[in-house]
């Protein structure tokens, strides 16, 4: 998921920078995009990460939640939640 942090070409479509502590240190460990191109996502709007720290939920701008998990240092997209219609 690892992108170019210097595309700026999908306007306002937003990115989550992970960064990792130790000791005093932080460093960054991914720049995540998420599969779903075009412009004006907004990812990063809201963003909750697990207890275990390998669950990672990102809001965006008038879209659902884009969910990425963490095997190691290595970030995956997996899934795109979004909610049900209105029913009746």
């Amino acid at each position: 998921m690892d992108g170019n942090q210097l595309d700026n070409s999908a306007i306002d479509s937003g990115a989550i920078y992970v960064f990792n502590r130790s000791d005093d240190t932080w460093t960054q460990q991914a720049y995540l995009k998420t599969n779903r191109h075009g412009f004006r996502v907004g990812l990063g709007l809201s963003v909750s990460l697990n207890d275990a720290g390998n669950t990672l939920a990102v809001g965006g701008y008038r879209e659902a939640v884009h969910v990425f998990t963490r095997n190691a240092n290595s970030w995956t997209q997996q899934a795109y939640l979004t909610p049900a219609g209105p029913s009746g």
